[in-house]
């Protein structure tokens, strides 16, 4: 029986395609590149190489124009290029016979557009073509990997980087100037070059993936409490989205924007600190009258983890006569001095139950 090759959670890819032959001397041509619009340009590097490879041209008037949007048509067109792939004349659209060439080296599927292979190619939708150009493995015919596992795999291995901190933009079009600055980062990867790599981005890659972005930042694994429902009683349910993790002297977090204006009750700083954010739901159901209000943090808290208020984006006590669904946040902060020498173990409380967020350590 033929096994399925299953690739999710947190697949760090590590092998290579075959190096695409470089017998350019590119350092020495691209300088003999020039368009009209590209200098100044934070993407002209790339542009320059990419016209010189071969597998991309400028537009008759002498710009490239690197921020129009790429069709899938035309990403499709010069990621084979520039691996090299072997092309066939056929009849039909100018660009079937690369489509063909890619999903015959099963670089793509016919099945990952159903949208018009003219239309604008979205972030997501090159992260995938990109991560297989990387990897044998998800080209296999049974790989099944989701939408996510291909983000995330696509920052960890520096393929895609994120826009403002760390942003994904996975829904947004593809312009020229990324798509040959990522089809560079293929090419480089290929010839066995480590690709410097966007922490952020793959902070929200691993959010959108697991919920959680406790392996890129502790290197440790989440506990399975993302996308459970907990009874806080009088009739609220609390369901936790998403759980973030930061280390304030480790530098910007994509999270920080949480902490502004934020007050710890110890009256504490929040500087050299660890900070646990959850992204949670609270359905606080239709009765209207649970026979008294109660400030959340008596319910969930994290012992002795200060509570952390801020009511621009933290909903703090359940009114008597609240009703309806509120999406909101719960933040916990703790000096980290108070860690030193000691195992790193955190927990939140539920009504008196202890919940574990971290799986224990690999022995």
């Amino acid at each position: 029986m033929k096994k399925t090759l299953i690739l999710g959670t947190i697949l760090l890819l590590t092998s290579a395609c075959d190096a695409v032959p470089n017998t350019i001397a590119a350092a020495e041509q691209a300088a003999s590149v020039e368009f009209t619009d590209v200098s100044g340009h934070w993407a002209k590097d790339a542009v320059r190489n990419a016209v010189v490879k071969g597998y991309v041209d400028g537009y008759p008037d002498g710009s490239f124009k690197p921020d129009n949007s790429v069709s899938r048509a035309e990403f499709i067109t010069m990621l084979s290029k520039a691996l090299n792939e072997k092309v066939e004349v056929s009849n039909g659209e100018w660009y079937q016979p690369y489509v063909n060439a890619v999903v015959a080296n099963g670089v793509h599927r016919y099945e990952d557009f159903t949208q018009d292979i003219n239309g604008p190619i979205t972030r997501q939708e090159m992260a995938r073509l990109v991560v297989r150009a990387t990897d044998g493995k998800t080209r296999e015919k049974d790989a099944i990997m989701s939408d996510a596992a291909f983000v995330y795999n696509a920052t960890v291995n520096g393929l895609i980087q994120g826009l403002n901190n760390g942003e994904l933009g996975l829904d947004q079009a593809t312009t020229r100037g990324q798509a040959v600055t990522v089809i560079q980062r293929v090419l480089e990867k290929n010839s066995g070059k480590k690709l410097e790599t966007d922490n952020a981005a793959i902070q929200r890659a691993e959010v959108a993936l697991n919920g959680t972005n406790f392996f890129t930042t502790l290197g440790r694994q989440a506990a399975k409490n993302v996308g459970t429902t907990y009874d806080l009683g009088g009739d609220v349910k609390m369901t936790i989205n998403e759980i973030y993790f930061v280390d304030t002297s480790a530098g910007p977090s994509p999270y920080d924007w949480l902490l502004s204006g934020a007050k710890r009750s110890d009256k504490k700083s929040f500087d050299n600190s660890y900070v646990f954010i959850f992204k949670v739901k609270y359905d606080l159901g239709q009765k209207g009258n649970r026979g008294g209000s109660f400030l959340i943090s008596d319910r969930f808290n994290m012992g002795v983890w200060a509570d952390v208020s801020n009511p621009q984006y933290i909903y703090g006590g359940v009114g008597a006569y609240h009703v309806g669904v509120v999406d909101s946040y719960m933040i916990f902060a703790r000096d980290k001095k108070d860690f030193e020498g000691k195992g790193f173990y955190p927990r939140f409380i539920i009504n008196n139950k202890i919940y574990d967020l971290l799986m224990p350590d690999a022995k």
